[in-house]
């Protein structure tokens, strides 16, 4: 009997157990990483990025997007996540909308803010009317924008200005309304100015460098003498949030 053939078939059963152990092991391991992963989650916030501009001589109205949506992912789903985020997202955890509008005159740049809530507290199809700017609330009621936010509009309001015609109306850019000129966000890379009758300029630009990514808003307010006045600057690229900036984004009710 040859024992160097024994011993050597001796250690080539124990390697080969060795490794089949260890692929055992390292399965399980996996598996336990993929388990865990499953329970765990992190918060990311997406924000909303745009603007809708009416201008009339020296003075801007500026309504302002301001939307959050909070989401709960779980680092299990968290590549499926990124790898998809142009054509799919989980159901958002949390989300949450604030009307803020900036009012801007050659004295004066005000932020004028409604409650926040769920997207009832947004206005749509924002249209100018008798020096007041009007739009389509909750159940496509009429309401009006206020220094407080949107109200409903009055009896006489509504006799004056039927909300089925703000569908109707041709809201392209630089399309004039009630005297207002229209402007919305611009496409990515691009950006516009507008010349306000005292000299002032509103720079809107939007930082987006791709056609596939996110929004990135920024306005700026440029008078002679004075420096760059930023405005408004949203980037809607989702983020990783804190637990402590993800509970000031979305207070407890």
């Amino acid at each position: 009997m040859d024992l160097s053939i024994d011993v050597k078939t001796a250690f080539a059963t124990i390697a080969n157990l060795e490794l089949k152990a260890k692929i055992a092991i390292a399965a399980v391991i996996v598996a336990l990483c993929l388990t865990i992963s499953a329970f765990i989650d992190t918060r990311y916030i997406a924000s909303g990025s745009g603007v809708t501009l009416y201008w009339k001589g020296s003075e801007t109205y500026i309504f302002t997007e301001q939307s959050h949506t909070g989401y709960h992912i779980s680092y299990l789903q968290l590549p499926v996540v990124v790898l998809m985020q142009f054509y799919w997202t989980p159901d958002p955890s949390n989300e949450r909308d604030c009307s803020v509008v900036i009012h801007v005159t050659p004295t004066d740049v005000e932020r004028q803010r409604g409650p926040c809530g769920a997207q009832e507290v947004k206005g749509t199809l924002i249209t100018p009317y008798d020096n007041k700017f009007f739009a389509l609330c909750q159940s496509a009621l009429l309401c009006k924008w206020t220094i407080d936010g949107y109200v409903m509009a009055t009896p006489e309001e509504l006799r004056k200005l039927d909300p089925t015609t703000l569908p109707t109306l041709a809201r392209e850019d630089g399309q004039v309304i009630s005297g207002w000129t229209l402007h919305y966000s611009p496409g990515p890379g691009a950006n516009y100015e507008v010349p306000l009758s005292d000299g002032s300029i509103i720079s809107v630009i939007n930082r987006q460098k791709k056609a596939h990514s996110f929004p990135w808003i920024e306005v700026l307010l440029l008078r002679a003498g004075q420096k760059p006045q930023n405005l408004y600057d949203v980037d809607a690229t989702p983020h990783k949030a804190t637990a402590q900036e993800y509970i000031a984004t979305f207070p407890p009710q």
